[in-house]
């Protein structure tokens, strides 16, 4: 299929649209295997603007084009999209029925032109597949992509930190990116990054998104009438999980309103159900939701559409607050390496790799799948214990630090890494198989940390070695920029 010919037409352009290909793999063939039987109905589970949607319009439009009308086995894609309305019984039969109708005629004459606005539903029992937030390897691919496609201006180190900021979320990670074009800015550092996402969150691509989310979920769930209040209530808690008792006594102080716990617990389960703040099914937890960029903006919106301060004022210590924001990263090209080193492990499950890769005794094998991988872990509290990469199987733990120094590493940070391994090993005891220590070192290691390292049989990969074993699992080399790297807003050639 030539990636112009669409049945429904894509939000996310060609040449931006970023790691969702095992997605659009994994229901293309299920699609194919339900002609005999062999297929559940399958739902995609995943927050909001995960890019659910951009998948099965891909996959519907792949059906659509790459079969023939007349061969024997062929499945008719039909796509039925619910609308944000109530509507009754009889409405929704009638509408599904004639969409369905127009699908049917359209495959069969490979006439697009009979459809519109295309829609579809699933029913019964379900199979299902996760959407989950994009690695920070592709985070930072689709910032380098979205940047070249819109113009935008970013030093290259700072591609990765963009999507950590926007928690791995494609819609905000493009929005930053066509905010900072729009603003004729350039992203060069984390202060730079701040102010531009401080302006979509108040009043730019970012704040259209999700104002129309959250006024058209709560016109749908409103019936007390205290919605709004609510939700900016939990939005500005200080913690993370939300005090119930403190949203009705502030009700009480800022609107006059009294109203039973109750009554609150079940407008915060349906704003749960909106991807709006977060509900434990099995207890009475509300906490806020795993979306940092959502969770700002709500005390943003609150602030604007429900305490009712000026919307100017408000965008003005918006953008004051995000500014005077603590530096998270102090070594951008260390954490990058951290990315890109996740992302091999990622990659390399159930695999064997060389120890080449490795300055290794044996050949490396990984397990088979990693349940977890953590990044800047901290095993407990206190100073100098932050781990900067943690996998885990289960019974098999990986560690690892990355160090983008211009000098070889030394034996301090060996100790380092072989008190944190002396902390798992107590912590966890007998339950391990297998605890791995691996050291990414741009500039490599002195013969002392060398010597150390053997003989703890701890790996090390150097510049080299890491940009072969990425090439080996089918990534991207290392990005070439050295300590001196800049992008001014004249320098359009991001790559």
């Amino acid at each position: 299929m030539s990636i112009n010919e669409y049945t429904i037409e894509t939000l996310v352009p060609q040449e931006v649209y970023t790691d969702r290909q095992d997605h659009i793999d994994y229901f293309y063939n299920a699609a194919l295997k339900a002609i005999n039987r062999r297929t559940m109905s399958t739902v995609l589970l995943g927050q909001r603007r995960m890019g659910k949607t951009e998948i099965f319009k891909r996959v519907v439009n792949r059906l659509f084009y790459n079969q023939s009308s007349d061969q024997d086995n062929l499945l008719i894609p039909v796509f039925y999209q619910f609308s944000d309305e109530y509507i009754s019984r009889e409405e929704f039969a009638i509408k599904y029925v004639d969409n369905f109708l127009r699908w049917f005629a359209a495959f069969r004459l490979k006439d697009r032109s009979l459809l519109y606005k295309p829609q579809g539903a699933l029913y019964g029992r379900f199979d299902y597949e996760r959407i989950e937030r994009f690695t920070d390897y592709y985070g930072e691919e689709l910032s380098l992509k979205a940047a070249k496609y819109y113009g935008a201006f970013i030093h290259p180190e700072m591609a990765s930190i963009i999507s950590d900021r926007c928690g791995g979320n494609p819609f905000y990670i493009t929005a930053v990116l066509r905010q900072a074009a729009k603003q004729k800015k350039s992203i060069n550092n984390e202060k730079d990054l701040n102010k531009i996402l401080a302006i979509d969150i108040s009043s730019g691509f970012i704040w259209m998104e999700l104002s129309d989310q959250v006024s058209r979920w709560i016109e749908r769930i409103n019936e007390y009438g205290v919605t709004k209040w609510i939700l900016y209530l939990a939005a500005i808690e200080e913690g993370n999980e939300i005090d119930l008792k403190r949203i009705q006594n502030e009700l009480k102080i800022q609107d006059s309103i009294d109203i039973s716990i109750s009554k609150i617990k079940e407008i915060m389960v349906k704003l749960a159900r909106g991807d709006l703040i977060e509900y434990s099914m099995f207890g009475t937890k509300f906490v806020k939701i795993n979306d940092p960029i959502l969770n700002e903006f709500l005390k943003v919106w609150g602030e604007i559409e429900v305490a009712k301060f000026n919307r100017l004022e408000i965008e003005e210590r918006t953008i004051r607050q995000f500014e005077k924001q603590k530096k998270q990263f102090h070594e951008y090209k260390g954490y990058l390496a951290e990315v890109y080193m996740i992302q091999i492990l990622w990659n390399s499950q159930n695999k064997k790799l060389s120890k080449d890769f490795f300055h290794a005794k044996n050949d490396i094998n990984i397990p088979d799948r990693f349940l977890y991988i953590d990044q800047r872990h901290r095993q407990f509290m206190g100073k100098n214990i932050e781990v900067d990469i943690y996998a885990s199987s289960g019974t098999e733990i990986w560690m690892a630090e990355s160090k983008w120094h211009k000098t070889p590493i030394g034996v301090n940070v060996v100790n380092h890494m072989l008190k944190q391994k002396e902390i798992v090993l107590d912590r966890e005891g007998d339950e391990l198989s297998q605890l791995t220590l691996w050291l990414f070192s741009y500039s490599g290691v002195t013969k002392d940390a060398e010597q150390l390292m053997k003989e703890n049989d701890i790996l090390w990969s150097s510049k080299k070695e890491l940009n072969q074993l990425l090439e080996f699992v089918g990534l991207r080399k290392l990005p070439e920029f050295d300590a001196n790297t800049t992008l001014s807003a004249g320098d359009r050639n991001v790559n």
